[in-house]
């Protein structure tokens, strides 16, 4: 997507794809962008990794949900209580 365009995705971009992925349960492709994220030294923030974990709750891969919640906490970020 960033390569059709040009341009580097920020913040905001990577959120509506892996949301967008989340809605389908694509649990993989939206942790695989949460690393890209990470890797191109985009931080991610609270809605970056709720949309991971949303993705992995959808797809049924709770295990990987709570590891992303655990480096949302090592990231020094609170979700939603």
């Amino acid at each position: 997507l960033e390569q059709a365009a040009g341009l580097p995705l920020d913040t905001y971009h990577y959120n509506a794809l892996m949301s967008a992925y989340g809605q389908r349960g694509m649990w993989r492709e939206a942790n695989q962008l949460r690393r890209k994220m990470r890797d191109e030294g985009v931080a991610p923030n609270v809605v970056s990794f709720n949309a991971c974990i949303t993705a992995c709750e959808r797809g049924k891969a709770l295990e990987e949900a709570e590891l992303v919640f655990r480096d949302m906490r090592d990231a020094g970020l609170q979700g939603d209580t």
